[in-house]
């Protein structure tokens, strides 16, 4: 067996691998992010700021962009006119934006220690916008309502899609309402507590968008009538309410059971899975149950069953879903793997929704490696390269965010063994016989060719070959000076070997 030697990894990658040793056990990277770009909801024609703060100065840092996430990613260089400057020792580095129809999307941080980068969580631009949702439902006509006297209305003309969300009006026979009867908990809608004949007349609602000040005027126009009627069952005056509600940990929800009847119906509220329903968060409301200070404990559904002692008892049933940002258990470990081993990272990650996990291997989309598959959870390399080499990330996100965790993947490059392996193409070793000039090949049967030996002379000396090396990470340091014969054993390049031709 000949001599043995390895490749040696760059010094960058080395100094990384020195820094995520070093660093405290709440980050094994060493390098990351400590302000990552952040969603903003702007008017058209603002100007918006992106900020990226590292804990380390990169060798570089750039900013990238796209308009979803179904589409690549694109860089914005300095010289393409994009405004971005740094501070901090160049830490912190911002990115400011023209609000328009074409920046709206995905903004990016990417930041390079040598040949590993690290990404930040995208920071999404969106425009202030405000919409009625089904604007050709309504009905051209008033909706006419006849409730009894004490019964709890809740009234709502529509729905509309407004970011950020909407500021409630309502009119009665063209008069705005005081913003005080607007009781809180229940968006969208007015609350009427008990009403009577004074509450009856024509009702309409406008939205206003809290940004740009745009008011939408939902068409439709409920009629109230407020009579005293027969003895009916509860019933629900437009339609069902909600069956789905959906709330993060910390809101303040309303589950919405306003049902009305002669004489008013009470509600009395169960739970099939939610051990306690009744706390010092929840309160029973005339038109709905109320939980403060939502808790992923609060999750599940809840049973309203309201009756007024004539049949049928009028039954609701309503699923709560406490909504959580993505948080990742467990990241990816940091790993040493040898060139052409195969190598499998996995990614823990809880949320709801379930979030989605993606990767970035250097800042690039790890999928598109035609070595990487991707399986849930799991990162499989199948063939482990020397560009595999540098920062791995795991992605987690659903609708309410974005998080990630990353870790050092180094790699082992391949052992270059002497004369007992297989020659790498057919590259003929050329030796330089500049020192013997005209002496050939040095015993006298020369050619005069100005260094290349006869063809008798390339019979008498077996003709060698050099070992085709690629050194994608490994920098090669090949001898400028090859010796003037050709050695039985060749041997490893010496520090004088390395030194330019003079």
């Amino acid at each position: 067996m000949g001599p043995k030697r390895l490749l040696q990894l760059p010094l960058a990658l080395t100094m990384l691998s020195l820094c995520s040793s070093s660093n405290s056990s709440n980050n094994s990277l060493g390098v990351f992010i400590e302000r990552a770009p952040e969603s903003a909801v702007a008017p058209k024609g603002d100007e918006v700021v992106f900020e990226c703060e590292m804990n380390l100065k990169p060798d570089r840092l750039e900013w990238r962009f796209r308009t979803s996430s179904n589409d690549p990613y694109r860089f914005l260089h300095p010289a393409d006119g994009y405004n971005v400057t740094s501070s901090n020792e160049e830490r912190t580095w911002k990115l400011r934006i023209y609000v328009s129809a074409q920046t709206l999307g995905d903004y990016q941080c990417v930041a390079w220690y040598g040949p590993g980068a690290i990404a930040s969580t995208p920071g999404r631009l969106t425009l202030v916008s405000i919409s009625i949702d089904n604007a050709n439902g309504y009905s051209r006509h008033a909706v006419r309502w006849s409730v009894a006297p004490k019964n709890c209305v809740l009234l709502r003309c529509g729905s509309v899609t407004s970011n950020p969300p909407a500021i409630w009006s309502f009119y009665r026979n063209g008069e705005k309402l005081p913003q005080t009867e607007l009781l809180p908990g229940a968006a969208g809608a007015l609350v009427l507590g008990s009403v009577s004949a004074k509450d009856a007349g024509n009702y309409t609602c406008a939205a206003t968008n809290a940004i740009t000040g745009e008011e939408v005027r939902l068409p439709q126009v409920i009629d109230l009538r407020v009579d005293y009627t027969d003895r009916t069952p509860p019933y629900f005056l437009l339609q069902q309410p909600a069956t789905q509600v959906a709330a993060r940990p910390g809101d303040t929800v309303v589950l919405e059971c306003p049902g009305v009847g002669s004489p008013r119906p009470g509600a009395v509220w169960s739970s099939p899975n939610v051990p306690n329903i009744y706390h010092n968060r929840s309160r029973v409301l005339a038109y709905g149950l109320q939980i403060t200070d939502v808790q992923p404990g609060d999750q599940g559904s809840y049973v309203c069953r309201l009756d007024n002692g004539l049949a049928p008892v009028l039954v609701h049933m309503i699923t709560l879903s406490v909504l959580e940002r993505p948080r990742i258990k467990r990241g990816p470990n940091s790993t040493l793997t040898n060139e052409g081993d195969s190598l499998a990272l996995e990614c823990d990650a809880i949320g709801h929704p379930q979030p989605e996990i993606y990767w970035l291997l250097n800042g690039e989309d790890a999928a598109a490696d035609n070595e990487i598959l991707i399986e849930h959870n799991r990162l499989l390399i199948h063939h482990v390269q020397k560009r595999h080499a540098g920062v791995v990330q795991c992605f987690a996100r659903n609708q309410l965010g974005e998080t990630s965790e990353g870790n050092l993947l180094r790699v082992n490059p391949l052992q270059i063994t002497g004369e007992d392996d297989q020659p790498l193409g057919n590259v003929p070793m050329r030796y330089d016989l500049e020192m013997g000039h005209g002496n050939g090949n040095g015993n006298g049967n020369g050619n005069g060719n100005g260094g290349y030996s006869s063809s008798s002379s390339r019979n008498k000396n077996k003709r060698k070959y050099m070992r085709v090396v690629r050194a994608t990470i490994a920098y090669p340091s090949p001898c400028t000076r090859p010796p003037p014969h050709p050695p039985e054993h060749p041997q490893p390049c010496s520090h004088r070997d390395l030194a330019p031709n003079r």
